[in-house]
């Protein structure tokens, strides 16, 4: 397990944790990657700030929003070793994605002057990250609080959770990874957190609403989407979790059908367990 460490008087770092057995964690050591956290670009929350990916060489991909920018780390057999620290393309990086040699950063320039944008690069042989033409683009709004950017798993489109404006914007991903302009469309449910695509239904999208279901007591929620041809239709939801799911996370298990869905929610001592159906749209 790989836990980035948001420092703000020193280095960020990464702590590595081997798993037991019997499922407990012992620590195996931390790494230093350079580059500064910071709490402000955090804002409430945000999702993938740190990323393990695996195509030729196994890495990690982690944020330094104090010093706006990336940290490129290879992984060999649980050894870390930093390949490179680089430019986000923006202010206060929160969340990344990856897909086949394409990395996609989330600014999202909270507590800054700066405007909010996603900026894509190309990852080579060595690590080095290589800003892409045309794949910087602003969000909605200057500074919309976003979560989470997620690349699709047919890899055409680049979607993001903004929370203070409730919405889902969708970019395109040309062949040379470049962006199309932004389409947004309405979260169903209030402040659209972590989002997750369901691996044995690749087209539905699952997103963790902080305040899904609103009211005088708004509680936690998940909502099932579906992602056609780059729009964004309700599949069903919100669902209630009846958990404060301020900074709420939702992913997926991979391999199960119907697919297991958790959900962490941070003010609440629970972990929700949810299962999704076979969409028949």
């Amino acid at each position: 397990m790989y836990v980035l460490n948001n420092n703000l008087s020193s280095a960020n770092s990464i702590t590595v944790f081997t798993r037991e057995e019997d499922s407990s964690l012992n620590l195996s050591g931390t790494t230093s990657i350079g580059g500064m956290g910071s709490l402000a670009a955090f804002a409430d929350g945000t999702q993938g700030s740190l990323i393990l990916t695996h195509d030729e060489n196994s890495r990690l991909f982690a944020v330094d929003a104090g010093s706006n920018q990336i940290s490129v780390v290879n992984v060999h057999d649980g050894h870390l070793s930093l390949a490179g620290v680089f430019s986000s393309g923006g202010t206060g990086p929160v969340s990344l994605t990856y897909q086949n040699g394409l990395l996609y950063v989330l600014n999202a320039a909270n507590g800054s002057t700066d405007t909010a944008n996603v900026a894509g690069f190309h990852v080579d042989n060595a690590g080095s990250l290589h800003p892409l033409p045309g794949a910087t683009l602003p969000l909605s709004a200057a500074h919309p609080n976003p979560a989470q950017v997620q690349i699709d798993p047919s890899g055409r489109f680049l979607l993001v959770t903004e929370k203070v404006t409730n919405v889902i914007d969708v970019y395109s991903i040309r062949k040379d990874g470049s962006l199309s302009g932004l389409t947004t469309f309405p979260s169903v449910g209030v402040y659209p957190f972590g989002m997750a695509f369901n691996p044995a239904y690749p087209q539905e999208l699952i997103v963790d609403d902080d305040f899904g279901v609103g009211g005088q007591h708004p509680t936690g929620a998940v909502i099932a989407y579906r992602l056609t041809h780059g729009n964004v239709h309700l599949i069903n939801g919100p669902v209630a979790d009846y958990q404060i799911a301020h900074v709420g996370w939702s992913s997926p298990l991979m391999g199960a059908l119907p697919t297991p869905l958790m959900q962490i929610a941070t003010q609440s001592p629970a972990i929700v367990s949810m299962r999704t159906v076979p969409s028949p749209y």
